[in-house]
């Protein structure tokens, strides 16, 4: 193209022409310069550049300029009206600027037509006449005919070209000024030099681009047979081979061809390439964005308040952009959602390449464009089972958020993940949850448990010192006191909010059909939600040990040395303090960012949505406790063995043989051990104890049923309670005396216990 444009301002004297009154610079050797060989400065042209918007790698073939002054007079402001027309590898560029003082400064017009929809050209002589003809139009705010008419002092006539637009089947009347003449200039030249410039260029153009065209599509249908041949090696030399750069072809033939080049090189391991090719893909993805809002000025306006960002080199939307179901950026969003997809499923991220198709489908559907919904809602599906069965196996911090509704959309942003409620991955949620449209934050030591947002710190909180309490008790504790030296944040931060009326409002985020109304959620966290003011005191019969399956202590060096000290020395005494707000894993600089992708994601709800109350995401207030605990002086225990604690970071639990009940199963009999040991205390199992109780039984491979089984085998009645009591009371000096005995088998037959349970109730006192 750039030949052809040159061989036609050397035909037509483009580079002979000499001016008096304005100025043709043309450029044929890489310089813009004037007939007289005067060449324009770099500083000249760069601000020209920078006025009009032309990227500095864009080549200016030819670049009409004319000045023309209009003074003012007592009410007006004197005016420079700056006008040009410049020659691209692409089309005519005209533009106007007016230079004033007054206020009232009028507004830069810029216009440009592609040489493939430049039909015929026509000189025009007082073109002011021209423009009543139905089929004759003007550039939108063009000043020449506000400013330069007779009583503004312009005597002569403005004579100018008329260029035939093909798509809209117009005339548009450009004035000679844009071509630095006069208003009115030899008739012959612009017939005999100007039109048929501009008429040569478009025909040889459109020659050129058919032949071109017709080459890009063989071209792509070689590359598409071999990728669908899996001959991925040859597809990326054939692609890498061409030099397309020397063709003059449509967009689309370069969004397609970049697409088989990203799959090709991802195919045969060119990842580096593939992401290289991708982020050209996104730099036409922000150039076709804004080039679709400069054609509606109007909508453009509109869609600045949609505007969320420039974020990423890209656009992103708090509503759908006007333009989004418009064929072309249809197509072009068709290549780059699959590439995107393609990039992903070679990283593994799986959610995303879901995201991608479900985009992709949304699009197509958006669009009128049916014909792959069905498909692309497959694939959706497929990759999203797949991240649901592999989700355990995700980086902790790729999953760290998730919020649960009963939606199929998907939605993921810097710390959120949507997940459907009915597909959910198999991790562990509290007792009533999950909750339709809840947010849930990931245990940061129990991979596979979620726990509410708007409470986790709590909840954790509550964790760790449970937890830690066990540990003392299975280390010999007599009693563990647990008080508060500073509370907790009581208050309540809910506030009502507008219905929402999302008839309209769709970001592909989600989109939920029919009315419904959001939980109430109330955040005002009560005293009773730490659950741990409390005094025990125990009588502990079995030598100190560290139990298994700890979550919290191979991540607490302090309650390490505490192991260390008790197992290894006499420690009595003892009092750790704790404070909520390490338990505090999302910072405060998170929690802002969190709660605006919350507030993005359910704004995107479509349909009669109502939400009556929203809560916001927050860090409670800090509260601190003091746990304090006295222990049985190691010396009072029956076995005296030294108990290896070397490794702390997998704790080993040693747990003396106990033979309560006849049976072959090993686990079964461990798991008993573990309910008397709960059991010692008060006799009952209490929420906590059942907590520990039911990782046991997991861990033993023991069905729910066998373990009501099992405990039920040593659970005690209320009368067999009433027998250990009394049983307590005479063993309490270490033995039974023959009268004691008697008195005691008096009170087993009143109670109706067997001689066989009297055995197994005793050992219960003794283990």
């Amino acid at each position: 193209m750039e030949n052809i444009i040159r061989e036609a301002i050397r035909k037509y004297g483009i580079d002979k022409t000499t001016l008096s009154e304005g100025d043709i610079y043309v450029n044929l050797d890489g310089q813009l310069k004037k007939s007289n060989n005067q060449t324009m400065s770099k500083g000249e042209e760069l601000s020209f550049r920078n006025l009009i918007g032309i990227e500095e790698e864009e080549t200016i073939y030819v670049l009409f300029r004319r000045n023309y002054t209009i003074k003012g007079d007592f009410f007006t402001s004197t005016r420079i009206f700056h006008y040009s027309c410049c020659v691209l590898k692409e089309g005519i560029v005209f533009h106007t600027t007016v230079e004033t003082d007054g206020w009232d400064k009028e507004e830069d017009i810029l216009f440009f037509i592609t040489w493939d929809n430049l039909g015929h050209i026509e000189y025009v002589n007082d073109i002011a006449s021209n423009i009543d003809k139905g089929n004759s139009l003007i550039i939108d705010k063009d000043p020449t005919y506000e400013y330069f008419t007779e009583d503004k002092g312009i005597k002569e006539k403005i004579d100018g070209c008329a260029f035939y637009l093909l798509d809209e089947r117009n005339y548009v009347n450009i004035p000679i000024l844009f071509f630095a003449r006069s208003f009115q200039y030899s008739r012959s030249y612009f017939i005999n030099n100007l039109v048929p410039f501009f008429s040569e260029i478009a025909e040889n153009f459109k020659e050129n681009s058919s032949r071109d065209k017709e080459w890009g599509d063989n071209l792509l249908s070689q590359i598409k047979d071999l990728i669908d041949r899996e001959k991925y090696e040859e597809a990326y030399q054939l692609a890498d081979s061409v030099d397309v750069e020397s063709k003059d072809l449509e967009k689309d033939f370069y969004i397609t061809y970049i697409f088989y080049g990203i799959k090709s090189a991802l195919k045969t391991n060119r990842r580096d390439i593939a992401l290289e090719l991708f982020e050209q893909l996104k730099e036409s993805k922000i150039s076709l964005e804004r080039y679709l809002i400069e054609q509606d000025p109007e909508m453009a306006e509109l869609d600045e308040m949609m505007l969320l960002g420039n974020q990423d080199k890209e656009i992103g939307y708090a509503l759908e952009p006007f333009f989004k179901y418009t064929p072309e950026y249809v197509e072009f969003m068709s290549y780059y959602l699959q590439a995107q997809a393609e990039i992903n499923k070679d990283e593994g991220n799986l959610y995303e390449v879901a995201l991608a198709y479900d985009e992709l489908k949304e699009l197509k559907k958006g669009s009128g464009n049916t014909s792959d919904v069905f498909s692309l809602d497959r694939l959706k599906k497929t990759h999203y089972n797949d991240y649901i069965a592999s989700f355990k196996e995700i980086d902790f911090q790729d999953r760290q958020l998730i919020v649960v509704s009963d939606t199929d959309k998907l939605f993921k942003s810097s710390h959120l993940t949507l997940v459907n409620r009915a597909n959910l991955p198999q991790v562990h949620f509290p007792i009533t949850h999950p909750k339709n449209n809840h947010t849930y934050v990931c245990h940061p030591f129990k991979k596979d448990s979620y726990l509410p947002i708007d409470n986790y710190d709590y909840e954790l909180f509550n964790d760790r010192i449970n937890e830690y309490c066990y540990l003392l008790q299975c280390l010999g504790a007599t009693s563990i006191s647990i008080e508060s030296i500073k509370g907790e944040d009581n208050e309540t931060h809910n506030h009502l909010n507008k219905k929402v009326r999302a008839d309209d409002i769709n970001i592909g985020l989600t989109n939920i059909k029919g009315n419904f109304e959001n939980d109430r959620i109330n955040d005002s966290l009560q005293k009773s939600n730490l659950k741990i003011g409390r005094h025990q005191t125990f009588n502990p019969t079995k030598k100190p040990f560290v139990p298994d399956n700890l979550v919290w202590l191979p991540n607490e060096s302090g309650w390490q040395r505490l192991v260390q000290q008790r197992l290894d020395g006499d420690l009595l005494n003892h009092n750790e303090y704790f404070s909520s707000k390490k338990n505090q894993i999302l910072s405060n600089s998170e929690i802002t960012e969190i709660n605006a992708e919350l507030s993005v994601l359910f704004t995107s709800i479509k349909g009669g949505a109502e939400q009556k109350m929203e809560t916001q995401v927050k860090n409670n207030k800090e509260s601190e406790w003091k746990v304090s605990v006295t222990f049985k002086p190691m010396g009072e225990f029956y076995d005296n063995n030294t108990i290896d604690v070397t490794n702390l970071e997998i704790p080993l639990q040693d747990i003396p043989e106990i033979e309560v009940i006849d049976s072959s199963n090993k686990n079964e009999e461990c798991y008993l051990k573990e309910v008397k040991f709960m059991l010692e205390d008060d006799g009952i199992i209490d929420e906590k104890e059942r907590m520990i109780l039911e990782r046991y039984r997991k861990r033993f491979n023991i069905t729910e049923e066998r373990a009501k089984e099992l405990e039920s085998s040593i659970r005690l009645t209320a009368e067999e309670k009433e027998y250990l009591e009394g049983f307590r009371e005479f063993v309490s000096d270490g033995l039974v005396s023959e009268k004691e005995r008697r008195i005691l088998n008096r009170l087993a037959n009143s109670l109706g216990i067997s001689e066989e349970r009297i055995i197994e109730i005793e050992k219960i006192n003794n283990k």
